[in-house]
């Protein structure tokens, strides 16, 4: 009977990704997503006299 390779270098598939790089990749999600919702109002308000609300 043919046994599967377990390695992923044996089957010539990508490594799955790390947690460094997964962490890094939601790192910068999450800066994208609240940056600009804290910024645009923090910008708005003073320099246009736009209403806080």
């Amino acid at each position: 009977m043919h046994a599967e390779p377990t390695d992923a270098a044996a089957r010539n598939e990508e490594p799955a990704p790390r947690i460094p790089a997964l962490l890094a990749a939601n790192v910068i999600y999450v800066f994208c997503l609240t940056v600009p919702e804290i910024a645009i109002p923090l910008i708005l308000v003073p320099q246009f006299h736009a209403s806080p609300v």
